[in-house]
């Protein structure tokens, strides 16, 4: 922040800079956490990201050091209530605040906000179910099972 001379937060961050692609990813690193809860951060020109003269890979696509991978990083993050077993992932300060993703030709516009709104019901099946499960209706014993933990944490449903 002493660099960029505000020392203030900041409602949208407009990344026009180098296009290499460590320089992305650094401002990001320094400049979100100061962008203010609905503010934006949006970073232009992204097909640097696949031009090896700017850091970038057409090879290896989900290589973080690139800018998109490294956006594809911040993608999984912003569904961290989703991961299994919830244990898998430890959410970062980023991922409790990149609210929504928006992307376009070479154009990335980051939301800023709480991302912690939860993950759907306990009793939406976390596997897909075989038709007999659900021809047979061992599921919908299953969804009320869920539903009884939820309504009372502390009971064993059996």
């Amino acid at each position: 922040m002493a660099r960029c001379g505000c020392g203030r937060p900041i409602d949208i961050v407009i990344d026009d800079g180098s296009h290499y692609c460590p320089d992305v990813i650094a401002a990001f690193g320094a400049l979100f956490p100061h962008v203010v809860p609905g503010g934006l951060y949006v970073i232009e020109d992204l097909q640097t990201s696949y031009w090896p003269g700017y850091g970038g890979s057409s090879e290896r696509l989900g290589d973080p050091t690139t800018s998109m991978g490294f956006l594809k990083q911040l993608l999984d993050g912003l569904n961290h209530e989703e991961h299994e077993p919830p244990t898998a992932h430890r959410p970062s300060g980023t991922d409790r605040t990149l609210a929504g993703a928006h992307f376009y030709h070479n154009l990335a516009i980051l939301d800023k906000g709480r991302n912690e709104e939860g993950t759907v019901p306990a009793w939406i099946p976390r596997r897909q179910l075989s038709a007999e499960e659900i021809a047979g209706g061992q599921w919908v014993a299953e969804q009320q099972s869920a539903q009884q933990s939820e309504a009372d944490p502390g009971q064993d449903p059996s």
